[in-house]
């Protein structure tokens, strides 16, 4: 009886022990373990039902604790490895382990594993599920841009993003935000506050209303020009609206002080400019006549937020007063916006009976399988039948893409310039429990009018079907560099403030190529007919 009982302890293999961090970190703390968990489960657990392809949790688990790892420069230890693949665990307990053998990083401190964690389940999911900030009202062009339509260079966006959502409102403001001095202009958005005041890019901002800006005031200082974010109750964050501000700046070796207002509207809309024309006059209205001998009209598309196909119909109408035979729609570096809101700016330049793409869901009978359209009639019947062609290149995202594709599908004008990105899928939002922040998911996609792709997937190859090619013959090649370029100068033009005497590149019509030679192709190709 004793021998046999030596031998089954012999033969009975040992408990495994348990997992253990690979690297010198010791496990993370319970609470912060827990709440870490809690946090990934909340988001990982409304994916399944919202993202347009089916997904396994346990997928979208492994990517996100991979993520976590990867981000602290570890190897997710192969016990732990097992027991993700084991189905005997809750999400929950697996993220919880996860993150206790993750141990205390600087990488994975407060929200930033959770962050990291988000963002790589793009592995599972696609490129543009991503966390970002959630501001109140309207779109930002970036997380990092300011309420008076500016964004400030150097800034590194995970650093922004926890210091927004966490390290700020955790030291009461008074922690400088992390952004290098002097504070040096990166962008500045045409119509708002710093684009009136003249603002340029590359200006070094030194003080605010009469205040050095050193670190130890930086937090204070800047506080008045943060676009609040959704879930943050804090009054003193973007209070410089409706108020009139001072900087002191510095450009090209010479300081000097710019005052201005920064009207009430920038607390909903930001005022951005939506719509550009060719030359803006003296009182800042745009000239929207690129050839006034054949009188070709020309405008340039921005952002598509709720208010532009009202704008851009109110804009056509007015254009159609001065009897335009044709029209240039620019649509390089439109940067996307509001689903339907492109929709409707694009339905204006089609009849009832065109389509302008179609929709795909996970739940096509909720949200509906067309893009919604102004009724016919809302302008001048000519913008249905005008001659029609349109500048589109890598940077045609969104709205702008879905319009240029619909001309063409449609017939309904030229496409001239470069293929665009294939950018076809829609972003919805899940909000997290972190006040602040929202995690953009893929809810559906928008495919072309003929019903063929427009996305292109990462399988996709430059021979295969997505985006929008020009027409034949209509191709103009160009460098990024050049492409680069363009974007500068047409964003010089953009910001330029009103009555402005100092000549920019952009006003010899001779710097933008791919616009003249539009323009030339305009010319004999569509306006080459019998008045």
């Amino acid at each position: 009886m004793l021998t046999t009982l030596v031998v089954l302890l012999m033969v009975t293999p040992a408990a495994p022990p348990p997992p253990q961090p690979l690297s010198r970190e010791k496990p993370a703390p319970d609470a912060v373990a827990a709440l870490y968990a809690q946090r990934m489960q909340l988001l990982i657990g409304q994916i399944p039902e919202t993202y347009l392809k089916p997904v396994e949790e346990s997928a979208l688990v492994r990517a996100a604790t991979e993520g976590l790892f990867r981000a602290s420069r570890q190897d997710v230890p192969r016990s732990l490895d097992r027991i993700l693949k084991n189905g005997s665990l809750e999400s929950y307990e697996k993220l919880k382990l996860a993150r206790s053998l993750a141990g205390s990083p600087a990488e994975l401190d407060g929200v930033r594993g959770y962050i990291r964690s988000a963002n790589a389940m793009t592995s599972v999911l696609d490129s543009g599920c991503i966390i970002s900030l959630y501001p109140s009202g309207s779109i930002a062009l970036s997380d990092v841009e300011l309420i008076i339509g500016l964004e400030l260079d150097g800034i590194s966006l995970l650093d922004w993003q926890v210091y927004r959502v966490e390290t700020g409102p955790q030291s009461g403001w008074t922690e400088p935000p992390p952004i290098p001095l002097p504070w040096r202009v990166k962008r500045v958005t045409a119509g708002m506050a710093a684009a009136k005041a003249d603002i340029q890019p590359n200006d070094v901002i030194h003080a605010v209303s009469g205040t050095p800006v050193r670190r130890e005031n930086a937090a204070q200082l800047l506080l008045p020009f943060l676009i609040p974010l959704r879930g943050q109750n804090l009054p003193v964050i973007g209070n410089a609206v409706g108020k009139r501000v001072s900087l002191e700046i510095e450009r090209a070796g010479k300081r000097f002080t710019v005052e201005f207002d920064v009207p009430e509207t920038n607390a909903e809309t930001l005022g951005r400019e939506m719509i550009f024309g060719y030359s803006r006059r003296k009182d800042g209205t745009w000239d929207y006549f690129t050839d006034k001998t054949n009188r070709i009209a020309y405008l340039r598309l921005n952002v598509f937020e709720d208010e532009m196909p009202n704008l851009l119909a109110a804009t056509l109408n007015q254009i159609a007063d001065e009897q335009p035979r044709a029209l240039l729609l620019d649509l390089r570096w439109t940067p996307g916006g509001l689903l339907h809101a492109g929709g409707r700016a694009g339905s204006l330049f089609f009849r009832d009976n065109q389509s302008l793409g179609k929709l795909q869901w996970r739940n096509p009978a909720r949200f509906g399988e067309t893009l919604q359209r102004i009724p016919e009639g809302t302008v001048d019947r000519l913008w249905t039948t005008i001659p029609l062609a349109a500048l589109t290149n890598g940077e045609t995202y969104g709205g702008g893409e879905t319009i240029a594709a619909a001309i063409q599908d449609n017939k309904r004008g030229t496409i001239i310039g470069q293929r665009t990105p294939g950018r076809g899928l829609i972003v919805g939002t899940i909000v997290p429990d972190v006040p602040g922040l929202r995690y953009r998911i893929t809810t559906g996609k928008t495919d072309r009018a003929t019903g063929k792709n427009r996305h292109r997937y990462e399988h996709l190859g430059p021979l295969d079907d997505w985006g929008v090619r020009p027409d034949a013959g209509f191709e103009i090649p160009t460098t990024p560099e050049m492409t680069k370029k363009l974007r500068e100068l047409h964003e010089q033009k953009s910001i330029r403030p009103n009555g402005a005497v100092v000549a920019i590149a952009l006003d010899d019509p001779l710097a933008d190529p791919q616009r003249v030679l539009a323009i030339k192709l305009l010319k004999e190709k569509i306006l080459a007919k019998p008045k």
